[in-house]
């Protein structure tokens, strides 16, 4: 194989390699997205349970019920939640251990927020590496 084209077949797999970073790290922007989401949800939520703790019975709410519409319900009671295990199964708790619960899900979520961060940087740092080798290589 000449020298010209044992080039061109290491700057085409070079092109290669910076293509698969490149869907590794929009995947990667994809679940910090979904677990920001999550975050965010898991937030939404403590604050909504310190707020009802606040409530007496009978206290008139809107209640989301999705695509933007809410429905009148009056508060039932207030030192009771029912919060999901997974798998479709639920635990009626106080709202303090529900916020407690959310909490320790929530910081869960912060880490592997913190890991899928430092993972998509060590993909950039390679991408950059990978872009200034093929910047100087490019065939003329």
């Amino acid at each position: 194989m000449s020298s010209e084209n044992k080039a061109e077949k290491e700057f085409q797999e070079a092109v290669a390699r910076f293509r698969n970073y490149q869907a590794q790290a929009e995947a990667i922007a994809q679940q910090m997205a979904v677990v920001q989401g999550s975050v965010d949800e898991h937030n939404k939520a403590m604050t909504t349970l310190d707020a009802i703790k606040a409530l007496e019975k009978g206290t008139e709410l809107l209640v989301p019920v999705g695509a933007g519409c809410h429905i009148h319900a009056s508060l039932g009671r207030n030192d009771r939640v029912i919060t999901s295990l997974g798998a479709d199964v639920s635990a009626e708790r106080t709202p303090d251990d529900a916020v407690a619960v959310l909490k320790k899900r929530r910081d869960e979520l912060e880490v592997l927020r913190t890991k899928l961060a430092e993972a998509l940087t060590k993909i950039e740092d390679e991408m950059q590496k990978l872009q200034a080798k093929l910047s100087s290589q490019a065939p003329q």
